[in-house]
């Protein structure tokens, strides 16, 4: 059953805590893309919390995996996309009603012409 428990804030507290100190850890590079969950229990031992879950906190989640350097490249891409989406981007309207870098229609022109 899905829901809120009694300990679900002791828990998240404990996956901060088990974060900041991955990051403190692994400052520039971070532990790697998905290995969270995989460096975890070594964290877990310090902060004396018990849940295999990664951190519900997506800036730390990043930090703790991509490290600073990973983090500021991820930020300057979003950065990137949103600048190039703010004002249409060249994006015109297809026939059938679609978002569309392409004249064919395509949903996916972005994606597949770049």
């Amino acid at each position: 059953m899905g829901g809120w428990d009694r300990a679900g804030w002791s828990k998240r507290v404990g996956l901060n805590w088990a974060a900041i100190k991955m990051v403190k850890d692994n400052l520039f590079w971070g532990t790697g893309a998905g290995n969270f969950l995989v460096r975890l229990p070594f964290y877990q031992k310090e902060v004396g919390s018990y849940w295999l879950q990664p951190v519900h906190n997506i800036g730390l989640l990043i930090l703790s995996e991509w490290g600073l350097l990973g983090g500021v490249w991820l930020g300057s891409m979003f950065r990137r996309w949103g600048k190039k989406y703010k004002d249409g981007g060249g994006r015109k309207v297809s026939s059938g009603g679609g978002i569309s870098n392409r004249n064919d229609g395509s949903l996916l022109g972005d994606l597949t012409t770049k």
